[in-house]
């Protein structure tokens, strides 16, 4: 093992100077409006009918599961009642800078494209993108994987009690990463 250490440490430049940053953006994503009552009311009731419609037998969270449905649905009704448009959650996006290298934190569970995108962009080697950071937002995905559809899309954000960020989100955090990147450079 001491072989493979000193081998390893061979190619390491030691010096007393560390440039060290910290930048923030503070950022928002739009939100999709919820349906309108009409829709709501009709969700929540086909949410209660396949709740009820599970068999007795229906593990614990397959009715876990459809009871979340009911309650999401439920919000969103709550939602649609109070004329709620235009809805925002909070995104913050930090990055951090030691020495040649940099790491962005971006709340919830962005997809990995984000990390790929925003590493590919960044002036500083190696760049880490770390979701979960200050918050959980939720799935973020791509614009892209709106039209796929699938879990991350359509189903998880029954669990946030909200409806999902638009599209449009996925350029607002390319944006506000590359802009706190830039702030480490000075």
């Amino acid at each position: 093992m001491a072989a493979a250490v000193k081998a390893a440490s061979a190619g390491v430049v030691l010096s007393d100077r560390l440039p060290l940053g910290a930048a923030a953006v503070p950022l928002e994503l739009p939100l999709a409006d919820p349906p309108s009552e009409t829709e709501a009311e009709a969700l929540v009731d086909a949410c209660r009918r396949r709740l009820a419609e599970l068999p007795a037998d229906a593990n614990r969270g397959v009715r876990w599961m459809g009871e979340g449905a009911v309650e999401w649905a439920k919000c969103l009704l709550r939602l649609a009642q109070n004329g709620a448009h235009a809805m925002k959650v909070p995104f913050p996006v930090q990055a951090f800078r030691v020495g040649p290298g940099a790491a962005v934190a971006l709340p919830g569970e962005v997809f990995v494209e984000y990390a790929l995108n925003i590493s590919r962009a960044s002036p500083f080697t190696p760049t880490l993108v770390a979701g979960y950071a200050n918050g959980n937002a939720g799935y973020i995905p791509t614009a892209a994987a709106y039209a796929e559809g699938g879990y991350e899309v359509t189903d998880a954000i029954r669990y946030y009690g909200t409806t999902m960020p638009l599209p449009a989100s996925e350029a607002l955090i390319l944006r506000a990463a590359a802009t706190a990147l830039a702030a480490l450079r000075t």
